[in-house]
């Protein structure tokens, strides 16, 4: 019996298929890892930009301007939420700000505390 054969079996085909899956399924979970290595990298850049927006925005107001207490705010911007707390203390001329984020939606990043010390100052920004 002597056929022309002018392609594979199905058989040939199904063994191809296996052995293809077989070596891509290491390659599929590296992949998968990856990308959950990447959204927490954007996660965390995310926190320290925020954090550091809110040093700036607090450094930017006199520290005889700014009272004493806390305040806390939620931030529900796309892709990063997150609530901030700051707290102001004066004690004998210095003024102790405690600026703490925390993610508030289901990322896997926990939350970030800045202390900021500084003098007090004159409560006119104008004063010499």
């Amino acid at each position: 019996m002597n056929r022309n054969r002018q392609g594979f079996t199905l058989i040939e085909v199904m063994i191809s298929l296996v052995i293809v899956a077989v070596l891509a399924a290491p390659l599929c979970r590296l992949i998968v890892n990856t990308g959950r290595q990447s959204r927490n990298a954007g996660m965390v850049a995310h926190r320290a930009a925020a954090l550091n927006a809110e040093v700036s925005r607090i450094t930017a107001i006199p520290s005889g301007q700014l009272g004493d207490g806390t305040l806390t705010r939620t931030v529900d911007e796309h892709p990063f939420p997150y609530m901030i707390t700051t707290t102001a203390v004066t004690a004998g001329g210095t003024q102790t700000v405690t600026i703490t984020l925390t993610p508030t939606g289901p990322q896997a990043i926990g939350g970030l505390t800045r202390v900021i010390t500084r003098k007090g100052g004159s409560p006119n920004p104008f004063a010499l």
